[in-house]
């Protein structure tokens, strides 16, 4: 299994830092240029912008594609699908990129042109490692590493070392990461490769910092600082700076990670880079609070959420330290508030992560079944136009065409609707769903608020994880419109145990299925017991003290699924706990309702257990529903 992609990610590629007077000397020489040296200088107006435009490597590989393929020159052609593969993976669109580079490599001629063979497979190499292929990767960086060796290029056998570096890295193969670092190192010290050089020293920081040898990290971050300001090189400088400070936070060296952090916000401020200025607020806030200057510390969490867009995800780190200033500030509810923040950015920032791969697949899905649909419609008119030709009435056969056309216009509408419906009883599903789960949310909010009162940090620690792993249970199954019986016990397992050191284990609880129930293939929809459940425990015991009990048992009748809830409390004796229950009642019913074709008219009864004559107290109830089993 590949680790996470974490490194400070620069493919160094073969042509070099330009500058302006570079890009003025390029627009000069273009137009003076002939044929194929003006495909030339625009493959390299192109490559100009790699590290800075994506557009920009666009628009003049464009052109340079172009004027190649018209005036027949199939080196200038190969270098602008090179760079047109560069600018796709620009924008992270990983296989458009991999088309061209691939179409590049079929024109290529690798005895011919060696040198621009293996840019291609570093190219290739370089999409497969962001698509997370650290394989694919590893295998094209080997392959240009042995032709930069065999041409002699250490200059882009320095840039093939390093990124085979990385991939080791991803890979989790840090011996031999670390080989080829320090191998790529030394070819771009002893070439004066700075290009090179200050990106692999980053790297080396990060893999270290990774592995918590911060002493290591520093040495390589501060070299790379050193070498940049000495070649005056803003951009190694500023890469360092993104370091330096959380290593020196890291040593519990607040005053130097302050100073860096402050230089590195000047630094981008100058550039007018927003997203690196609020990295380095961030940093700064973190020595503040290191430095035991809380009020500083809230400033500059107080300046980060007002500019920080509500997309980003790293609102979550700045929400979570201002709830650690404020409460070392000791300001219990400004930490609590911002907890909670934290926790519903958290839940919402994971949602919109979900509904994001939703629609990605739903976008993908709909453009692969209309290129099915045009394709079929395709081969339907040419075996039609076969017909005509072949039939001597062409009224009949027009005619016959005419009513096909009709009913797949008929049936594709009929099929939409359908789906639409369907799509309408999903998120009505949904709906329900996250109606449930705010109160409770709310509940184990004032639970913790409860333990930072009384200041038990043990109890409030055991109940943060626990509920950190029910959230984590209910988050995964709001996706899902079924779900194990297994699943469904496990979570209300989860959910009880978090409630009983809410209530100081005011009650116990226990979970039956019966044998004959094969518990990991029966599914039902997800939450179904979790209403009635939270009213035995917020009503049924909230006047218990010791001998609180709620028992849920699962068994068979015949072909339905019997899920009983029975607690020992009061029963319904306030009209507060007959309403809420009634409502919990009338919100299940609604949910089963909308699955009323997969299901055969559900029940659900709710008996007051005084009324039974046995001499107990408190509520049961009994929910009827067909069974699913895995098909």
């Amino acid at each position: 299994m590949a680790r996470p992609l974490n490194l400070l990610l620069f493919f160094v590629v073969h042509v070099s830092c330009f500058g302006q007077s570079t890009y003025d000397s390029l627009r000069i020489e273009l137009a003076a240029a002939g044929l194929e040296q003006k495909v030339d200088v625009l493959n390299e107006l192109a490559a100009f912008f790699q590290t800075s435009s994506s557009d920009s490597v666009k628009v003049y590989a464009d052109k340079a594609y172009l004027f190649s393929k018209e005036i027949g020159y199939q080196k200038g052609l190969v270098q602008a699908l090179t760079l047109l593969g560069l600018s796709k993976r620009m924008h992270s669109q990983y296989d458009s990129s991999l088309i061209f580079y691939r179409t590049a490599m079929e024109l290529s001629d690798s005895a011919k042109t060696p040198a621009l063979y293996a840019e291609i497979l570093m190219g290739i190499g370089g999409t497969y490692y962001y698509k997370n292929s650290p394989d694919s990767a590893m295998n094209n960086y080997v392959k240009a590493a042995e032709l930069f060796e065999t041409l002699g290029m250490q200059n882009r056998l320095a840039s093939a070392y390093s990124n085979l570096g990385m991939v080791m890295n991803a890979n989790g193969q840090d011996e031999k990461a670390l080989f080829y670092y320090r191998k790529a190192l030394k070819y771009a010290e002893e070439n004066a490769l700075l290009n090179v050089q200050l990106p692999l020293l980053v790297n080396l920081s990060i893999f270290y910092e990774n592995r918590n040898e911060y002493d290591s990290a520093l040495y390589y971050a501060d070299a790379c600082y050193q070498i940049a300001t000495q070649n005056n090189m803003k951009y190694g400088v500023g890469r360092a700076l993104l370091i330096l400070p959380k290593i020196y936070a890291r040593q519990e060296l607040f005053e130097l990670s302050l100073k860096s952090a402050r230089e590195g916000l000047a630094l981008f401020e100058e550039s007018g880079d927003d997203v690196l200025v609020r990295r380095m607020i961030y940093q700064e806030a973190i020595a503040l609070v290191g430095l035991r200057q809380y009020k500083s510390a809230l400033l500059n969490c107080e300046r980060l959420i007002k500019q920080l867009d509500a997309k980003d995800p790293f609102n979550e780190q700045v929400y979570l330290l201002a709830s650690e200033v404020y409460e070392r500030l000791n300001k219990p509810d400004k930490a609590l508030e911002y907890h909670k923040l934290f926790f519903d950015r958290y839940k919402n920032s994971s949602l919109e992560k979900q509904r994001d791969q939703l629609t990605e697949l739903e976008a993908k899905y709909d453009t692969e079944k209309k290129s099915r649909e045009i394709e079929a419609l395709n081969n339907k008119a040419q075996l039609q136009e076969l017909k005509i030709r072949q039939q001597i009435g062409m009224i009949a056969s027009g005619l016959v065409a005419a009513i096909i056309i009709i009913l797949f216009i008929l049936l594709y509408y009929r099929q939409r609707e359908l789906r639409k419906k369907n799509e309408l009883l999903t998120l009505q599903q949904k709906l329900l769903r996250s109606q449930m789960n705010p109160h409770f949310i709310f509940n184990a909010l004032s639970a913790i608020q409860k333990f930072v009162i009384k200041k038990d940090a043990i109890e409030g620690a055991s109940f943060i994880a626990k509920f950190g792993a029910l959230m984590r249970q209910f988050l995964e199954q709001s996706r899902q419109n079924w779900i194990s019986l297994e699943d469904e016990v496990n979570t209300l397992s989860n959910y009880l145990a978090v409630q009983q050191l809410r209530f100081d284990y005011r009650f116990k609880y226990a979970i039956d299925v019966a044998e004959e129930i094969d518990i990991a293939n029966t599914f039902i929809p997800p939450l179904l017991a979790q209403p009635f459940v939270e009213n035995a425990i917020e009503h049924g015991m909230a006047a218990t003290q010791t001998d609180g009990r709620i028992e849920i048992s699962f068994s068979k009748r015949g072909v339905d699924l019997v899920l009983k809830i029975s607690d020992n409390g009061k029963g319904l004796i306030t009209t507060k706990s007959k309403d809420h229950k009634s409502l919990a009642t009338a919100i299940t019913k609604d949910r089963l309702h909308l699955l009323r074709k997969p299901w055969n008219k559900p029940s659900i009864e709710v008996i007051d257990k005084c009324t039974l004559g046995r001499g107990e107290t408190g509520v049961e109830v009994t929910m009827i529903i067909p069974l699913k089993s895995r098909e």
